[in-house]
């Protein structure tokens, strides 16, 4: 059996959530040595994740959870790709000496 589009449209939301955090996250702010940055995005989200999850299901089945899954990891993405880019524009003040 096929799921329905709007349970699709949540997997896809938490597709490009994943992408945007490996790109972000385990690429840039692991290479820029901000571990704990990444760990503090990747908990947080997954708390809000989880509480996500269990309302999505209980409310709306199916398509709830996978909604609750879609905006943990795109609030994951996003959080992760702004750290990024604090610490790319720290970094980069520091070596310009300013």
């Amino acid at each position: 059996m096929a799921i329905d589009e709007i349970t699709a449209l949540g997997f896809g939301v938490a597709t490009i959530g994943i992408s945007l955090g490996t790109a972000s996250g385990r690429i840039g702010l692991i290479t820029l040595g901000a571990r704990h940055a990444f760990m503090t995005c990747v908990l947080v989200a997954s708390a809000l994740g989880v509480v996500g999850l269990l309302i999505g299901a209980a409310v709306w089945g199916a398509p709830g959870a996978a909604w609750g899954l879609g905006v943990a990891e795109l609030a994951s993405g996003i959080g992760q790709t702004l750290v990024l880019l604090a610490v790319w524009r720290a970094r980069a003040s520091r070596e310009r000496g300013l």
